[in-house]
């Protein structure tokens, strides 16, 4: 399937591309969590009319990333036709290494974890190897996915700068000082990195303690009981006007 970007609509929408990618993200955070399963929901939940809702919507159904589908009963009124996330419409992978060990895990639009892998490093890896040895497990993962990369999200260990996508220092990786982690996965990947330094690539929130390495399974399904994953969180759409 082609996924296209959502296009700009400005008729009774707010004019503002940044705020209208904004809220198309958001409306995809409120399916997908199953916040709003319909239209009129969707609408409640945003604030917005149900007319603007539905252009968002009919967008989001035209450029791939939504389904429609069904009657769902609720308690009272009429039946809904339901909304559901598209989980082919793209993949979002994690990753989270120490100085033994690379982690990383596949996830598809939905939320769902459809791909995770640990790779062993060879022993005192310097950064050269530890940078060659995540790029080669995102690689992978991308082998059998069938939908664009949309983002990564990075679990860095010791002193990281999130802002500017780098890991500072770690004693236990030689040579690892002012290391560009998402610059070199951006490059290679060309999808957009955040990097932090929480267990799994700030999968989790809570139940890891800090610098323990967690299953990316575990992790994802932990972190998905209260929303989705960092890099799923911070999906943008490209909107084009």
């Amino acid at each position: 399937m082609r996924i296209g970007a959502p296009r700009i609509l400005t008729t009774a929408m707010r004019k503002n591309p940044a705020d209208q990618c904004q809220l198309i993200a958001t409306a995809v955070l409120h399916v997908r969590s199953r916040r709003a399963n319909s239209r009129s929901a969707l609408a409640d939940l945003m604030g917005l009319s149900r007319s603007t809702a539905g252009l968002y919507v009919d967008q989001l159904i035209a450029s791939g990333h939504l389904h429609e589908s069904g009657l769902e009963q609720g308690a009272m009124g009429r039946p809904k036709r339901a909304l559901t996330v598209a989980p082919d419409a793209g993949w979002f992978a994690g990753v989270e290494f120490n100085a033994e060990r690379v982690q990383t895990v596949r996830v598809d639009f939905s939320g769902r974890v459809t791909g995770s892998q640990i790779k062993p490093l060879p022993a005192d890896p310097d950064t050269r190897t530890v940078m060659q040895e995540i790029k080669a497990a995102v690689a992978m993962l991308s082998k059998n996915a069938k939908s664009p990369l949309f983002s990564i999200g990075a679990g860095a260990p010791g002193i990281v700068d999130p802002r500017r996508g780098m890991g500072l220092s770690y004693a236990f990786i030689p040579g690892w000082k002012n290391v560009p982690i998402a610059k070199a996965l951006r490059d290679r990947f060309k999808a957009p990195v955040t990097v932090d330094n929480r267990a799994c690539g700030e999968m989790v929130r809570r139940g890891t303690r800090p610098g323990q390495l967690c299953d990316p399974g575990t992790a994802l399904r932990l972190r998905h009981r209260d929303g989705s994953t960092r890099a799923i969180d911070q999906w943008r759409p490209s909107c084009r006007g």
